[in-house]
C-alpha cells in the first residue's frame, strides 16, 4: 500500500518489477552446458592459461613432504580443475582446456621430475578422466542441482567416481612401469585422489548457477571476506592433541554458517579458498592434518574438506531455496492485493487496511475519497490503451505526491482510485478533493498537456463510530455519484440526505420493477395546436406513474430511476402501444373529427441503442393499425450525441417507416450545426425555458426567433413548448412559428378526458 511513512512503497521512480519465482534453489547445472557469453568468446590461449596456472598452483599447493614428483606430476589439481573448466566452455574449445591440464605435466617434464614415457601417460590420464565425466554429465543433460536426489547420484558417479576410474586404469600404467607400484594399488590411488580432487573445486562449478546471483552489500561483502580470511588462518593455527583434533570442526561450522548467511554460491567459494590453505598449510607441517610422512595427511585434508565444502553447499542450498519460497509468496500476495499497472493496493488490500483502522476503539477519526477519471474511455478510444495506461499511472503518482504520514493510495480498478486519510472532517475533505482535482488538471502526460478532470466523492466517519468498511466506501460512491451528476470537476461529500435519497431510489426501483404488471404505468396526454387555426392537430403521450406505496411519482424523478435499472426500455414500448391504440380510437370517432390526429411518443436514449427498436415500432403500428406517418418520435439532443453514428442510422431506419422524427428541448443541448444537417428529422421543438421569457427577455426572444428561422431554412416544422399565456402565442405567431403546446390549451390529461378535450376544440 502507498504509504507516504514507507520509503519502499512511495518510491519516486515509480518503476514496478515483476520478478520471476525461481525454478530452484542451490547448486544447478544447466541442461545443456551452455558457457556464460564471455567464458564463450575468450581467445583459446587465455582459457588454456587460467587452466594450467590454476592446475600447477594447486598442485604446489600439497607439496608432500615425501616424493616431490608425485606433486608435479598431480593427481588431484589436473582432475579437478579440467573437469570444472570442460564444464563451462563449449565443446569445440575443450583442445585449450587440455592444454591447460597438460601445463603440471610439462613443468615435471622440464624439471626433470619424471621419464618422459610416465610423464605423457600421466597426462593423458589427467585429461581423459575429466573429458570423460563432463561428458557423460552433458549427455545426461543434469538439469536439477546435483545437490538433491538422483541429480546428486548423476553427478557423483559421473564427476568424481566414473571420471577418475577411467583416468586412473590409464594413469596406473605409468605408475607401475616407472615406480614400481602394482597396478591394483596405483590404480585406487588416482581414483581416490582425484576423485576428491574433483569434489574439492566443484565450487567452481557454482559460477554457472542458472538463477543470478543475489546482490551483496559492501557490508556483507567485508564480512564474507573477514570469515574467509579468519577461517583460512585457522588452518594454520599450530596445536597439538585434542586442541588438534577440534581445528577441523571448527572449519566446517564455519563453512556450514557461510552456506546459511550468504547461500551455495559464496560458500562454496569460500570453501574453495580455505581449502587452499589449508593445503599449503599441511604442505608446511601446519595444522590438524601435517605430520604425516607418507602423504595420508593431505589425503585426510581432502577427505575432510569434501565434507566440509558439500555440507557448506548443500546449507546454503536449503537456506536459498527457503528464501525463495518466502519470496515467492511475497509476491504471490503482492500480486493478489497489488494493482499491476500501477503498482498501487487493489481493492482487497484496502478493505483489509480499513478493517483493521476501523476496527480500533481507539482509532481517529478517517475519510475516504473516491476519485473517478472523467471521460477516460475516450482517452482509450482517441489514443489507444496504452496511451491511457500512460494517464493511469501519471495519475497514481501526482496523487502520491499528495500524501500524507498515515494516507493510504489504492487503485479500485478502470479509472477509479481511492485515497484514505485520518484526521480528515467534511470541510477539510473538500478542500482535498479540490486540491487533487487542481493537480490532476495541470498533469502533463506524454510531451502533452492534457486537461484530466475528475470527480470526486467523500464519505468521512468520527472517531469512535462503528462502521463497516464497506459501508464506508459505499457512502463514498453514493457522494461520488452525486458528484457525477455536475459537469467536472466536482466534489460531493455523503451526508444523511444523500443517504435518504439514495434509500427513496432503491425502493422506487424495487416498486418499478413489478408497476407494469400492476398496471400503474399511465399514459397521459397534451394536445398540440396549430397556431394559425387554433385547431388541435396532435397528442403528445406522457408516461404517468401512480405507485401503491409513493402515490403520483414524478416522471423526472422515476424516469432516471428507469433508465438506471434498464427498465426504461420495457416501459417505453408500453407507452408506445397504448399511445398507438388510443389515437386509432380517436382518429376513428367521427364525431371528434380529428382523422388526421397525430400522436407523439418520447424515445430514450437506452431505446435510440437498442437493436430492436425499428422492429418493434414496425409491429406496433401494424398491430395498432395506426399510419406511419400518424406517429411521430422524440429524441433530444442528449440521446443523439451520446452516439452519433448509431443515431443516425436508426432515425434514418425509424423514418424510412414513414414516421416523424422531432428533436425535443431543442437549445438546451449541445448540437452543432453540422449535426443538426446531418441527423434526419421533421420538427424541432423550442424548449419550455425560452418560451417563458417570450416579450419579457430580449435574450429569449432572439433565441427563439433564431430557432424558428434555423428550422424552416432545414425546411423543419417548428413547435413551441410551454406555451402559458395568449400573449406568447401571439408572438409565436407572428415569429413564424408553426405549432404550440402547453396549459394554454391543457394540462397532461388521462386517455378518459382526452374526447371531451378534441371535442371542446372545433376542427376548424
Amino acid at each position: 500500500m502507498i504509504d507516504a511513512g514507507s520509503p519502499i512503497e512511495s518510491s519516486p521512480t515509480w518503476r514496478i518489477e515483476h520478478p520471476t519465482t525461481p525454478e530452484g534453489a542451490g547448486l544447478a547445472l544447466p541442461r545443456r552446458v551452455v558457457p556464460a557469453a564471455e567464458i564463450a568468446a575468450a581467445p583459446g590461449w587465455r582459457i588454456a592459461a587460467v587452466v594450467g596456472v590454476a592446475c600447477v598452483v594447486l598442485g604446489l599447493s600439497v607439496v608432500w613432504r615425501g616424493d616431490p614428483s608425485e606433486t608435479v606430476a598431480g593427481f588431484w589439481p589436473p582432475a579437478g580443475v579440467g573437469f570444472v573448466a570442460l564444464l563451462l566452455v563449449p565443446r569445440r574449445r575443450w583442445g585449450w582446456v587440455i592444454a591447460g591440464i597438460l601445463a603440471p605435466t610439462v613443468v615435471g617434464l622440464a624439471s626433470g621430475a619424471m621419464s618422459l614415457r610416465a610423464g605423457l601417460i600421466w597426462g593423458a590420464a589427467n585429461c581423459v578422466g575429466p573429458a570423460v565425466g563432463a561428458s557423460l554429465l552433458q549427455r545426461l543433460s543434469v538439469a536439477a542441482t546435483p545437490l538433491q536426489g538422483r541429480p546428486l547420484l548423476t553427478y557423483l558417479v559421473c564427476g568424481p567416481l566414473v571420471g577418475p576410474a577411467v583416468g586412473g586404469a590409464l594413469g596406473a600404467i605409468g605408475s607401475t612401469l616407472d615406480y614400481d607400484q602394482t597396478w591394483a594399488g596405483a590404480w585406487s590411488a588416482w581414483i581416490l585422489a582425484d576423485g576428491l580432487g574433483v569434489l574439492v573445486v566443484t565450487s567452481l562449478v557454482l559460477v554457472r548457477l542458472e538463477r543470478p546471483p543475489q546482490p551483496r552489500r559492501p557490508r556483507e561483502l567485508i564480512v564474507l571476506t573477514a570469515f574467509v580470511l579468519a577461517t583460512a588462518a585457522l588452518t594454520f593455527v599450530p596445536l597439538e592433541g585434542e586442541a588438534s583434533a577440534l581445528l577441523p570442526y571448527l572449519v566446517l561450522v564455519a563453512l556450514v554458517w557461510a552456506g546459511m548467511c550468504f547461500g551455495p554460491r559464496l560458500a562454496g567459494a569460500a570453501g574453495f579458498v580455505v581449502a587452499l590453505a589449508a593445503n599449503v598449510a599441511t604442505s608446511s607441517d601446519l595444522g590438524p592434518w601435517s605430520g604425516s610422512a607418507d602423504g595420508t595427511g593431505a589425503i585426510a585434508l581432502q577427505g575432510f574438506l569434501v565434507v566440509a565444502i558439500v555440507t557448506s553447499v548443500v546449507v546454503g542450498s536449503m537456506a536459498a531455496q527457503l528464501a525463495d519460497r518466502d519470496e515467492v509468496n511475497r509476491l504471490l500476495r503482492h500480486q493478489a492485493t497489488h494493482d499491476a499497472l500501477t503498482g498501487l493496493p487493489n481493492r482487497a488490500l484496502l478493505a483489509e487496511h480499513l478493517h483493521r483502522v476501523l476496527g480500533d476503539p481507539d482509532g481517529d477519526a478517517l475519510g475516504i475519497l473516491l476519485v473517478d477519471l472523467d471521460g477516460f474511455h475516450e482517452v482509450n478510444d482517441r489514443h489507444g490503451r496504452e496511451v491511457g495506461d500512460l494517464v493511469l499511472r501519471a495519475v497514481a503518482r501526482r496523487m502520491a505526491e499528495r500524501l500524507s504520514a498515515g494516507d493510504r493510495l489504492a487503485r479500485l480498478g478502470g479509472d477509479e482510485l481511492a485515497l484514505v486519510r485520518p484526521g480528515l472532517d467534511d470541510r477539510q475533505a473538500v478542500s482535498l478533493g479540490e486540491a487533487i482535482a487542481a493537480d490532476l488538471a495541470q498533469l502533463r502526460v506524454d510531451g502533452l498537456w492534457r486537461p484530466i478532470r475528475v470527480h470526486v466523492g467523500a464519505a468521512t466517519v468520527r472517531a469512535g463510530d462503528p462502521i463497516a468498511p464497506a459501508d464506508l466506501v459505499h457512502r463514498a460512491d453514493l457522494a461520488l455519484a452525486r458528484a457525477k451528476q455536475e459537469p467536472a470537476p466536482a466534489v460531493a461529500v455523503f451526508d444523511e440526505a444523500l443517504e435518504a435519497s439514495t434509500r427513496r431510489v432503491t425502493e422506487l426501483t424495487e416498486e418499478l420493477r413489478g408497476a407494469l404488471a400492476r398496471q400503474e404505468v399511465t399514459v397521459a396526454y397534451q394536445p398540440i395546436a396549430d397556431l394559425r387555426t387554433g385547431r388541435i392537430t396532435g397528442l403528445e403521450a406522457l408516461v404517468r406513474w401512480t405507485n401503491r406505496r409513493f402515490g403520483a411519482v414524478p416522471p423526472d424523478e422515476f424516469v432516471p430511476v428507469a433508465e438506471d435499472a434498464g427498465l426504461i426500455g420495457e416501459i417505453g414500448l408500453e407507452v408506445l402501444r397504448r399511445a398507438c391504440r388510443d389515437v386509432v380510437a380517436w382518429r376513428a370517432d367521427r364525431e371528434l373529427g380529428h382523422r388526421d390526429l397525430h400522436v407523439a411518443v418520447n424515445v430514450s436514449p437506452h431505446q435510440l441503442t437498442d437493436p430492436e427498436l425499428v422492429q418493434q415500432v414496425a409491429a406496433t403500428l401494424d398491430a395498432a393499425g395506426l399510419p406511419p406517418h400518424a406517429l411521430t418520435l422524440e429524441i433530444t439532443e442528449t440521446a443523439v450525441m451520446h452516439d452519433l453514428d448509431v443515431a443516425r442510422r436508426v432515425l434514418a431506419e425509424l423514418r424510412s417507416l414513414g414516421s416523424r422524427i422531432s428533436m425535443d428541448d431543442f437549445g438546451t443541448g449541445h448540437s452543432s450545426m453540422r449535426n443538426l444537417r446531418q441527423i434526419p428529422l421533421d420538427i424541432l421543438k423550442i424548449d419550455r425555458s425560452f418560451v417563458a421569457g417570450l416579450g419579457e427577455s430580449p435574450e429569449d426572444t432572439v433565441i427563439v426567433e433564431s430557432v424558428i428561422r434555423l428550422g424552416h431554412s432545414f425546411g423543419l416544422a417548428v413547435v413551441a413548448e410551454g406555451v402559458e399565456t395568449d400573449a406568447q402565442r401571439r408572438h409565436l405567431e407572428r415569429l413564424g412559428c408553426d405549432r404550440g403546446q402547453g396549459y394554454l390549451w391543457s394540462r397532461p390529461a388521462p386517455a378518459a378526458a382526452v374526447p371531451d378535450l378534441l371535442a371542446s376544440v372545433a376542427p376548424g
